[in-house]
C-alpha cells in the first residue's frame, strides 16, 4: 500500500531526525512565511480601508459637506505601496509553498531524485536572479537616497526600493532552504516523503493523490 500523504501540501516541514541546522533553517523559513502572510493581510486592510476613506471623503465633500476635509496626502503613497507590498509578499509566500511559476516539462520525465537534482539547479539559478535584482534595487536606492520627502509622505523612492530589496532577499532565502533540504535528501539517501515528491514534480500533487486513492484499501460494507 502506498504511504499516506505524510505531510502538508507545501512549506518547509521536516522529520524530527533531520540534522538540527537544516531543521533550524526550515523553522526560520516557516516563521518568515507567517510574517509574509500577516504582511499581505495588513496591506490588504490598508488598501481597502484607505481607498474607502478617500472615496467617501471626496463623495461627501462634493455632494453634502463642502467643509469636510479630504483624506491626508500620506494615504496616496500608502495606497500605492500597499499594492507593491501585496505583490512581493505574495511572491515570497508562493516561493515558500513552491507555488511560484515553474517550467515542469523536463522534470516530469525523470525519477524522484532526478527531479530533486533538477530542482537544485533551478534553485541555484533563482537565487542568482534574486541576488542580481537585490543588488540593482539597492543601487537604485542609493541614487535616490538624498531625495526629500513631501510633507506627510510616508513612502518615497528610497523606501519603495527597500520593498524590492526585502522581497527578493526573502525569496532567495526560501530558495536556499529548499536547496538545502533537497541536497540533504540527495546526499543522505533518505526516503523522500510523498508530499515533497509532489513538490519536486512541479505540479505532481494530483498524481500523488490519485495514487493514494488507488492504493487505499476498500472500506468493508
Amino acid at each position: 500500500m502506498a504511504a499516506p500523504h505524510d505531510g502538508p501540501s507545501g512549506g518547509h516541514h521536516l522529520p524530527a531526525d533531520f540534522p538540527a541546522p537544516v531543521r533550524a533553517l526550515a523553522a526560520a523559513s516557516r516563521g518568515l512565511a507567517i510574517v509574509e502572510g500577516a504582511g499581505i493581510g495588513v496591506a490588504l486592510v490598508a488598501l481597502v480601508g484607505l481607498a474607502l476613506w478617500q472615496s467617501l471623503a471626496r463623495t461627501l465633500r462634493s455632494a453634502f459637506f463642502p467643509s469636510l476635509p479630504l483624506a491626508p496626502e500620506w494615504t496616496v503613497s500608502v495606497l500605492r505601496h500597499s499594492v507593491f507590498i501585496i505583490g512581493f509578499a505574495g511572491a515570497m509566500f508562493a516561493t515558500y509553498t513552491a507555488r511560484h511559476l515553474r517550467v515542469d516539462a523536463v522534470t516530469r520525465l525523470g525519477g524522484v531524485r532526478a527531479r530533486l537534482g533538477l530542482r537544485v539547479v533551478g534553485a541555484l539559478g533563482a537565487m542568482a536572479v534574486c541576488a542580481a535584482l537585490g543588488h540593482w534595487a539597492w543601487q537604485f536606492r542609493l541614487t535616490v537616497l538624498d531625495e526629500t520627502m513631501a510633507e506627510g509622505e510616508l513612502f518615497n523612492a528610497a523606501r519603495g526600493a527597500l520593498i524590492l530589496v526585502g522581497g527578493v532577499a526573502c525569496m532567495g532565502f526560501h530558495f536556499l532552504v529548499q536547496l538545502v533540504i533537497d541536497l540533504t535528501y540527495l546526499v543522505t539517501g533518505r526516503e523522500v516523503p510523498t508530499w515533497w515528491i509532489a513538490e519536486a514534480t512541479h505540479g505532481g500533487e494530483v498524481e500523488v493523490l490519485a495514487s493514494e486513492k488507488t492504493d487505499a484499501p476498500e472500506m468493508a460494507p
